[in-house]
């Protein structure tokens, strides 16, 4: 006897897609805008003699805080909610991400820093928790024929929300009032990926009584992360360039100092924006049909060229050094940034080691950018730490009356030019072994693997619901007696 999976896997008309993962703009509004423009704003205002390395400490603690998507989405595999396993854990990520944004508005609005810090990590756990559970969809609600086409719509949401945190964080506006704002939004794009995510009730399997202890269900909930990597070779290449692929994009983190620092800009925030809002643009172009062609032609070559696209996108801001160019560098960064993110899903979805316990293996896909995000945004303000110019020395005194950071008084610390050239052009070289390694993903080996593991697991719960059932007659023949 196989469980409910709570899902139903049938074609589903594009526009239950997109309200299907319409909460994804809001995540991707966070992971953005929030990130890369309102968080090195408030650390830059409120610790300006340590900013980078303050910005990378709080940045790592919150990619480190979402672990605990992990632990959601193994809970959501099977959760019995009447109304679909995955929906519960949807509004506590939304609760979580609210809450978050209350403590970061009273952290900026009185000025400190511990709060606005407790914000961000409570903020990017509900994020976390929403960017683990909106993948399981996939398995659940639609079959494999349009898994590209649903991560291609996607990559559009997301690229939206970017948009939507780039224009409400870079407006200028105090941080706190755009975090209103922000919580309101995201209360609205809950409610069509609540309404059209419909699942049936999962039903469990039976299980021996003995099972049922603590330390037997602590037991296998380690262990059903676990995977061998010689059967499935490809889903371990998924997660080392998603891994790759996210310390890259780390380095974005940055780009307001950069912009100050580098370019020697009046307004970094508002700059930084506008180069956010060109390159969605960008991806927007072909985020969709980048998704719907993945579907014909292969994941591989969109990744692979993803990958590249986004290389050569970093390396060249290690290169320019006036406004002009850089808008050519973020359009190859965005033509990147449509083309992998619109296909990365769809491919560990082709790849999962289990299709039965999608959530799990998703959940581990998450992970791997968790782990990206850490060490990219650790790694990059740790770097620039060491090339930092103290206020009023050096080439720093003579740029001081063109960079917003010290011009105010209230920005102290400068990064020569050198740190952003090793940081972007160490993250653009990993992101090049990244496309490497994408170009040995086969979808169909790993699809394979995953049919002959399921097989598997049916025979195993077979097992034991015979196990179970032939426990009952006993113990009803002994109560006879």
């Amino acid at each position: 006897m196989q469980p409910a999976m709570g899902g139903d896997p049938s074609h589903k008309r594009w526009y239950c897609v997109v309200c299907m993962l319409m909460w994804t703009a809001a995540c991707s509004a966070v992971n953005q805008g929030a990130s890369m423009i309102a968080l090195p704003a408030d650390v830059k205002r409120l610790a300006p003699e340590r900013a980078s390395s303050a910005t990378g400490a709080i940045a790592a603690c919150g990619s480190a805080a979402q672990v605990l998507g992990l632990m959601a989405v193994y809970y959501s595999d099977t959760c019995t909610f009447r109304y679909g396993r995955r929906r519960p854990f949807l509004v506590l990520g939304a609760l979580l991400t609210v809450l978050g944004g209350c403590a970061w508005i009273v952290g900026s609005a009185v000025e400190l820093l511990a709060f606005v810090a407790l914000g961000y990590v409570i903020m990017f756990v509900g994020v976390a928790i929403g960017n683990s559970i909106i993948p399981t969809l996939f398995t659940d609600l639609l079959p494999q024929s349009q898994h590209g086409m649903a991560n291609g719509i996607m990559g559009l949401e997301n690229l939206i929300g970017s948009a939507l945190g780039f224009g409400l964080f870079g407006v200028g506006v105090d941080t706190w009032v755009c975090l209103i704002i922000f919580v309101a939004i995201s209360a609205v794009l809950l409610l069509p990926t609540l309404i059209f995510s419909h699942e049936t009730q999962y039903m469990p399997p039976p299980r021996p009584k003995e099972s049922h202890s603590h330390w037997t269900a602590c037991k296998d909930g380690c262990t059903s992360f676990a995977f061998s990597w010689r059967e499935h070779p490809d889903f371990v290449l998924v997660l080392l360039v998603r891994v790759l692929y996210y310390v890259c994009t780390g380095a974005a983190t940055y780009m307001q100092y950069w912009a100050g620092d580098v370019l020697q800009t009046d307004n970094a925030e508002q700059v930084v924006g506008q180069l956010g809002v060109v390159t969605l643009i960008t991806a927007v172009l072909i985020a969709v049909p980048t998704g719907a062609l993945s579907d014909r032609f292969g994941r591989r070559p969109f990744a692979a060229c993803g990958l590249l696209f986004l290389a050569a996108g970093v390396c060249s801001w290690a290169a320019v050094q006036s406004l002009p160019g850089v808008w050519i560098s973020v359009c190859i960064f965005g033509l990147g940034n449509g083309l992998y993110p619109s296909v990365e899903t769809a491919q560990a979805c082709d790849c999962l080691p289990s299709n039965r316990d999608s959530g799990r293996f998703l959940g581990e896909f998450a992970l791997a950018a968790t782990l990206g995000q850490l060490v990219g945004q650790f790694g990059v303000g740790l770097l620039l730490q060491q090339f930092a110019i103290p206020h009023g020395s050096g080439s720093a005194a003579s740029s001081s009356s063109l960079s917003p950071f010290t011009s105010s008084g209230s920005y102290e610390e400068m990064y020569e030019h050198t740190g952003y050239l090793a940081a972007f052009l160490a993250c653009g070289m990993l992101c090049f072994v990244g496309c490497v390694l994408a170009l040995f993903i086969n979808t169909l080996r790993g699809k394979a693997a995953q049919v002959r593991r399921d097989a598997l697991q049916d025979d195993r719960m077979a097992l034991c619901s015979v196990n179970a059932h032939s426990t009952e007659a006993e113990v009803g023949k002994v109560d006879k007696n």
